[in-house]
């Protein structure tokens, strides 16, 4: 696996492009298109390149893409649905591989109630307009193997749906 040089947060999933029939108030039923995990729907907005390229994934016949998603966290250390986005889509590739990957620099770490604060910065030559605080949740042996705040930190992990939470199951310097 690549490990970037830059500041990151992102989750991978695998999703399904589908239809949905909408009909807003005093307006003729539309078609939008919708990323579904299982029978699910994903309640994350779509950039506009992912609003740019669902419909060309679909109409070449790929349903299934790998879908990034940037996450933001609400103050009670769940996944805030409105205030992340879908950033990419992609056809699937192969030994593509689900989960969290996250990479910025640790702020707080709380032993007690099994989180981490992360602060993700802006690159250089990124997009990010300003830095972002991320809550992830992590066992007691990943919390106590981690460098002390104020340094870097590399997490892989995954994202539990249900949940709304990003958990990370290993931490590197």
């Amino acid at each position: 696996e690549v490990r970037h040089p830059y500041y990151v947060a992102v989750i991978r999933m695998e999703a399904r492009i589908d239809t949905l029939t909408v009909t807003p108030k005093d307006k003729p039923p539309r078609e939008v298109l919708v990323l579904l995990r299982g029978e699910n729907r994903l309640r994350f907005p779509l950039s506009k390149v992912a609003r740019r390229w669902a419909p060309r994934l679909k109409e070449a016949g790929t349903e299934r893409v790998k879908a990034l998603v940037w996450p933001r966290t609400d103050p009670k250390g769940k996944v805030n649905p409105k205030a992340s986005i879908v950033g990419r889509l992609y056809p699937i590739p192969e030994g593509f591989e689900e989960g969290l990957l996250a990479q910025g620099r640790l702020v707080e770490v709380n032993l007690e109630k099994g989180f981490l604060i992360l602060e993700v910065r802006k690159n250089p030559k990124g997009k990010l307009k300003e830095a972002f605080r991320l809550s992830v949740w992590a066992s007691s042996e990943v919390l106590a193997g981690l460098p002390p705040v104020g340094s870097g930190v590399y997490l892989r992990g995954e994202y539990l749906e249900k949940e709304r939470k990003l958990v990370a199951r290993n931490a590197e310097p």
